[in-house]
């Protein structure tokens, strides 16, 4: 038997862990968050968070996103900390955060020990979604409504 065959042996039985992250989507009123991880190059949720109020308040953001994620991490070893942001319209300008929104991320990564990797625009991430699942760039409106805007 060649060394290569053994070794590669060796490596197929050695089970690799995929890393799981965070998915935090924030709303002007709610939160909603999500454990995932990678799985042979799909992405798979694994469990969500329960659907959380606040109230634009940078403690009552911390308050929800930690009781959505205690939801959510009640039966995941060991807890990642790694999360990607949904975030509103209303909070990003071109491909940066605004500053108000990064103080209050700020806080909330410090008050609960998060790494915050990346960001999407929820309404660009449905489209992108929806145009992989077509195949065919989207044909529709997109409309997010809340109590206090309107998201076209």
């Amino acid at each position: 038997m060649p060394i290569s065959s053994l070794l590669n042996k060796f490596k197929s039985a050695k089970a690799v862990t995929p890393s799981r992250f965070l998915a935090i989507e924030v709303t002007a009123e709610t939160v909603k968050t999500a454990v995932w991880q990678v799985n042979e190059g799909r992405t798979q949720v694994m469990v969500m968070g329960e659907l959380k109020e606040w109230d634009g308040q940078g403690e009552t953001l911390v308050t929800a996103v930690d009781e959505s994620l205690g939801t959510a991490l009640e039966s995941i070893e060991p807890e990642p900390n790694q999360a990607v942001l949904g975030l509103p319209d209303a909070w990003v300008s071109g491909t940066a955060i605004n500053d108000e929104t990064k103080k209050l991320l700020k806080n909330l990564a410090e008050k609960l020990e998060l790494k915050f990797i990346g960001f999407v625009v929820t309404s660009e991430a449905i489209v992108h979604e929806m145009k992989r699942q077509e195949g065919t760039p989207l044909t529709a409106i997109i409309l997010t409504i809340t109590e206090t805007e309107v998201s076209v």
